[in-house]
């Protein structure tokens, strides 16, 4: 919602026994961050191979951009794996989450 000048703001308010039934009814909400995954889209995104790849890994503190610690991009399989495990019983008792899947970019 957008809030006027004039207008006094207002929480968003869910009522607690509709929140509780949605937990209990196996409802989980969470949330994948991918960073920097080898794609043809962040290939397009570089001058060239070489030049693009180094810069991502290293970052650039100049233009206020972190490396990659893990040293490699992700490979869309890694962002794919984290959603199957979220949909997993191996998760089911995960929910309101945020995963970063960014070799630690965001640390």
């Amino acid at each position: 919602m957008l809030a006027r000048p004039s207008e006094a703001p207002r929480r968003a308010e869910v009522p607690p026994p509709v929140f509780v039934a949605l937990v209990t009814g196996a409802a989980s909400g969470n949330v994948v961050e991918p960073g920097s995954t080898d794609t043809p889209m962040l290939h397009s995104l570089w001058p060239d191979e070489e030049t693009g790849l180094a810069g991502t890994l290293r970052g650039n503190p100049d233009a206020y951009r972190v490396g990659i610690p893990l040293g490699r991009l992700a490979d869309p399989g890694d962002v794919a794996e984290v959603g199957a495990f979220l949909l997993s019983d191996a998760a089911r008792h995960v929910t309101l989450q945020q995963l970063y899947v960014d070799g630690g970019a965001s640390l």
